[in-house]
């Protein structure tokens, strides 16, 4: 399903999840560029039944971890999302309060797995225009080619 591009993207993207909980190797070297535009799609989209499920503003989760899975081949995908203005909505009590104090965004999502990708430096201050400032840079990062990508640590994604 996740190669047949018959499939929509949505069933594409959670049939991926699937494989990602079952086969610490995935995904191949020769998926993780498609996927990374599946995985785009998906987070604008809101494919998954919250945004939670992807980042925080201070915490990283299992899809987002997955997207920077993807390392270095998810990079022309993210850097589309650094212009991502949409504001995203937190489920539950807590999560919701502190997501509306942060007005956390696609692009500011987009620019955590990117840090996490290039081993780069991204703060997550509470005002957007800081960290809009970051945002630039990280563009000026990746255009410039100056990426210096993290080995993907291997953490087994089947405990999530």
């Amino acid at each position: 399903i996740v190669q047949n591009n018959s499939y929509s993207n949505k069933a594409r993207f959670l049939a991926s999840e699937i494989l990602f909980y079952k086969d610490k190797n995935y995904p191949p070297e020769n998926l993780k560029k498609s996927l990374a535009q599946i995985y785009a799609t998906a987070l604008v989209e809101k494919y998954s039944c919250s945004y939670n499920l992807w980042s925080f503003p201070t915490v990283t989760h299992i899809r987002g971890l997955h997207f920077i899975k993807l390392g270095t081949k998810a990079l022309p995908a993210l850097l589309l999302l650094l212009d991502n203005n949409k504001k995203l909505l937190f489920d539950g009590s807590s999560d919701a309060f502190q997501g509306s104090i942060y007005k956390f965004r696609i692009k500011d999502m987009a620019a955590v797995f990117i840090s996490h990708i290039c081993h780069i430096t991204f703060k997550v201050y509470r005002n957007p225009a800081k960290r809009d400032v970051q945002i630039e840079q990280i563009k000026q990062i990746l255009n410039n080619g100056v990426c210096k990508p993290k080995k993907y640590s291997g953490f087994d994604c089947s405990y999530f």
